[in-house]
């Protein structure tokens, strides 16, 4: 499977490398590239951007905040403009970080579902072990 990492934290760096263990094809792209050696020198592809980190069978975002939400998820050049059809975004932002009350990701990916993009919100936060573990 061709999957894409984007936000290479302590989270999407360990769900990437389990990845690269399983045998798939990984690549990755984060705001800094420094946290991308790593995993380049473990076999991922180095993405020069959203759009390049999108191209495969899915795409999994580990988020800091809500305007790395914003600009990577929703922006112009984002996941749900750059994904495929039948593609999967794995995302662990189930609301925007700082909305009141939470703004549902759901909603503005969903209504993306109708071009055969299929939204997928899973909590992963404290759960770096198991990520590396795989």
């Amino acid at each position: 499977m061709k999957v894409g990492c984007i936000g290479l934290g302590q989270m999407g760096s360990g769900m990437a490398e389990s990845l690269l263990r399983a045998g798939h094809e990984v690549t990755v792209h984060n705001r800094t590239r420094e946290k991308a050696v790593a995993l380049v020198a473990k076999g991922a592809i180095l993405a020069a951007s959203v759009v390049d980190a999108c191209r495969g069978d899915a795409v999994l975002t580990m988020l800091a905040n809500d305007e790395a939400v914003e600009a990577v998820v929703y922006g112009e050049k984002g996941v749900l403009a750059s994904l495929a059809k039948g593609a999967v975004h794995v995302s662990d932002q189930p609301k925007i970080v700082g909305a009141p009350r939470g703004r549902p990701l759901g909603g503005r990916s969903a209504s993306r579902g109708s071009a055969g993009v299929r939204p997928s919100q899973r909590r992963y936060r404290g759960q770096v072990v198991r990520c590396r573990r795989g």
